[in-house]
């Protein structure tokens, strides 16, 4: 066990590195740290063992009696979903996934709700920051994050109380830790060295003076850029504003400069080329068929000549896996709010790019990291569209200057 002091009280947590520290996460108590690692047990089980005799019990008794499908084809796939479903083991599972989320959520509430005030005067109390925060609370929300609660998070990334709430971005901070069951690195921004380590292994000769991150949440992928680039100026955006005081606020306690942005990717602000490099971690399983080509358009709209565009995805890849691996994955579209999810696993991403003007496309898997200064890993020998967290789907382009 690892003692600190947090929110004025002695607290303490099971590992330094699954519950990181800096000045805007909520501190737990003893009980409350004993009810998030049961969340984690729960779930660790849920994903492990239990899944991996769904997949079976698809493969082995739902398919042979359906022929030849092709997971790529919603119907075929949404088929043998409902299907799977009347198997009781099918059952278990999926109670137990989505029971398992929807505690964490109540786990992580009673934390952040506890000390919410005092989180909110961490928020006031900036003063001279090195960064900065722009909102327009006008701002319409894009329809397709008004039609469901991302991932069961009640009120989404869109609940915003006004004044200075910072709610939903501490409970999604301290949620994200759990959902990655403890590996997600110091400050929970594992995936932001990857796609630092993505940045440096395919755009090599990238040097950004000004960068854009799109969908930043929290800023969990914004402040590795930072430390990628140190002399460069670091933009970001988002469409939540509970979610960008957070951010704003989490950015100031560790001293990284970043202007935070309340925007709608699909309509930058941004005038024409102004950044030499955009960039997005996990976003676009958030978005919809008509929002992602707009997004990559705007992207590209933004950049100047010679600049690139680098993106880190879910790695998820249906064309070739068999259907209980693609069946237990399109799942989350119905029961864990991710509406896009199994569209995303199907969209040719390298025409997606080509045809929003991208040149010199970069599509494949990265091996984790969690220090984009460090080794890098191995992709698993297995298809990494299973994705098993120790790779991310990544792509990108440029803006080629003769265009």
């Amino acid at each position: 066990m690892v003692m600190f002091e947090a929110d004025g009280a002695r607290q303490e947590t099971m590992r330094s590195d699954v519950y990181p520290r800096h000045g805007m996460m909520a501190g737990a108590t003893h009980d409350e740290l004993a009810a998030q690692k049961f969340f984690l047990g729960l779930r660790a089980y849920a994903n492990g063992r239990l899944m991996a005799k769904c997949i079976d019990a698809c493969n082995n008794q739902v398919m042979p009696e359906m022929g030849e499908r092709d997971p790529e084809v919603e119907e075929d796939r949404s088929e043998a979903l409902r299907k799977s479903e009347e198997m009781p083991i099918f059952q278990n599972w999926g109670a137990l996934l989505r029971t398992s989320q929807e505690l964490m959520w109540d786990y992580v509430a009673d934390t952040v709700d506890r000390q919410l005030d005092n989180l909110e005067d961490k928020f006031r109390a900036i003063k001279d920051p090195v960064g900065s925060l722009t909102l327009h609370p006008e701002l319409p929300n894009p329809e397709y994050l008004t039609l469901v609660d991302q991932h069961i998070q009640p009120g989404g990334y869109l609940h915003d109380a006004g004044g200075e709430d910072v709610r939903a971005g501490a409970i999604y901070d301290r949620g994200a830790v759990l959902y990655g069951l403890g590996r997600a690195g110091g400050l929970n921004d594992m995936r932001s060295h990857t796609l630092c380590a993505f940045i440096q292994d395919g755009f090599p000769e990238m040097k950004p003076r000004r960068i854009l991150d799109l969908g930043c949440g929290v800023g969990h992928g914004t402040l590795a850029l930072t430390d990628l680039f140190p002399e460069a100026e670091v933009h970001a955006i988002d469409i939540g504003g509970a979610m960008l005081r957070y951010a704003h606020a989490r950015a100031e306690s560790l001293g990284k400069p970043v202007h935070f942005h309340q925007q709608d990717a699909r309509h930058l602000k941004f005038e024409n080329e102004s950044f030499d490099m955009v960039t997005s971690e996990i976003l676009f399983h958030e978005t919809s068929r008509t929002a992602m080509p707009a997004i990559l358009k705007e992207a590209r709209r933004v950049l100047k000549p010679g600049g690139a565009m680098c993106n880190l995805e879910v790695p998820l890849r249906y064309k070739g896996m068999d259907m209980g691996a693609v069946v237990v994955r399109d799942w989350q579209n119905y029961y864990n709010a991710e509406p896009f999810w199994g569209s995303l696993g199907c969209v040719d991403i390298e025409q997606a790019m080509r045809e929003a003007g991208f040149a010199r496309v970069l599509t494949g898997f990265q091996p984790r990291t969690g220090n984009f200064q460090g080794e890098r890993g191995r992709l698993s020998e297995k298809d990494p569209s299973m994705g098993n967290l120790s790779h991310w789907m990544v792509f990108g382009g440029y803006k080629d200057q003769e265009r």
